[in-house]
């Protein structure tokens, strides 16, 4: 009879064993996933600080058809592709002429290069350049 019992607990040890284990690999992946969206929404941020910031640059400098700018992994800025991570891309392109002046469209995409996906939707506006009559 000693020896019943001595199953009974062993094998009620070894269900409560594979009960949390199951439990820890459920919640394992739970907080990779939650870890994984939490970096790509940083991502997502810090890339709409950057298309903020090269829009802002594009309304105040001459107007340029199309004007890159690279960031690594942790967005910070770099003179060329090399070790890029990510790219922000403004296009600009005449949209409208009048009397009055030109109207430009301006559009802002910003790109994951290791993932190679858009990281935001295109963000755009519009820039009037107003003709200087010279005297």
């Amino acid at each position: 009879m000693a020896k019943s019992g001595g199953y009974t607990f062993i094998l009620e040890m070894l269900l409560v064993t594979l009960f949390f284990s199951l439990a820890a690999a459920v919640l394992l992946q739970v907080f990779v996933a939650a870890r994984l969206k939490s970096d790509e929404n940083v991502a997502k941020n810090k890339a709409l600080i950057a298309a903020q910031s090269a829009l802002e640059i594009a309304l105040v400098q001459e107007i340029q058809p199309q004007t890159e700018y690279w960031y690594d992994a942790g967005w910070q800025p770099l003179e060329n592709s090399e070790h890029a991570s990510y790219r922000v891309t403004v296009s600009c392109e005449l949209e409208q002429t009048s009397q009055a002046g030109n109207l430009y469209l301006l559009s802002v995409t910003t790109d994951d290069l290791e993932k190679d996906r858009q990281l935001l939707p295109v963000l755009s506006t519009r820039r009037i350049e107003r003709e200087v009559d010279g005297e």
